[in-house]
């Protein structure tokens, strides 16, 4: 890819988007997530959080601790540059929970998600972030890892997979 392209693709100035709340909110009732892995202590939406630069298998809110994945529900919503997919590396398999991410089809790591996620649901329009001013300058998707389908969203999402 060319930095051209790059830049087309990756246009906006940052990179970690706050989650929505109602979004946050819909999915939390009905999953109820036990860790926000991508966070921070300013933005954490679980009281048990890991941070960008903690590895997702050490951390505990805020503290090194060790994780223990059968006891966890988690949801993620990185930041968009190119670190995130070592968080994703870091979960093992049969780890449930749920990503919020930009929708880049054509990017491998997308594919790989595919191939990886129980279901995924693309969004109907581009989501108004928490703090933002306007809708984000990329379309997003939610991808799911061995929990059901989100249920009470009708309207919202496209759902095309599994």
């Amino acid at each position: 890819m060319t930095e051209k392209t790059r830049a087309v693709l990756h246009s906006s100035q940052k990179d970690d988007w706050g989650t929505p709340q109602w979004l946050f909110q819909v999915l939390h009732v009905q999953y109820r997530f036990t860790l926000d892995l991508c966070a921070s202590a300013e933005n954490a939406l679980l009281p048990r959080f890991c941070t960008q630069v903690q590895s997702a298998r050490v951390c505990n809110g805020g503290t090194l601790q060790p994780l223990d994945w059968t006891q966890e529900r988690f949801f993620a919503n990185p930041p968009y540059g190119r670190q995130w997919p070592k968080i994703l590396a870091s979960i093992p398999q049969g780890a449930q929970g749920v990503f919020l991410l930009p929708s880049r089809t054509g990017s491998r790591w997308f594919h790989k998600m595919i191939n990886d996620a129980s279901w995924l649901v693309f969004f109907k329009g581009r989501l108004k972030f928490r703090g933002a001013i306007t809708s984000a300058p990329f379309d997003s998707v939610l991808f799911g890892y061995s929990v059901p389908r989100p249920k009470g969203v009708e309207g919202k999402f496209i759902d095309l997979l599994h």
